[in-house]
């Protein structure tokens, strides 16, 4: 890792709506999904080649995989929870 440009990225996964000309544009759940979603994040995880991931508002399911797919890059992950109840998890990657 090189010190003097270290790069860190910290992305809301599930909030992944795109903002057009007049305002947020609203696509239904099916058409941004994180599940549906995935191999483009996966795609873009890889292509960011950062240092550093703050990844946040993933189910489970979804932090395990993407997860696994990061390990499989070679980085170190901690997949954990906002609190005791939640369902919404962060991944920390270095």
């Amino acid at each position: 890792m090189d010190k003097e440009n270290l790069k860190i990225v910290t992305w809301n996964v599930n909030d992944d709506r795109r903002v057009q000309e007049g305002g947020m544009f609203h696509k239904t759940h099916n058409e941004w999904a994180v599940e549906k979603r995935l191999p483009g994040i996966k795609n873009h995880l890889k292509e960011m080649k950062a240092d550093i991931y703050c990844l946040q508002e993933m189910s489970r399911k979804t932090g395990s995989e993407i997860k696994s797919f990061l390990e499989s890059m070679g980085y170190n992950c901690f997949l954990g929870s906002y609190s005791s109840d939640s369902q919404a998890y962060v991944l920390l990657t270095c």
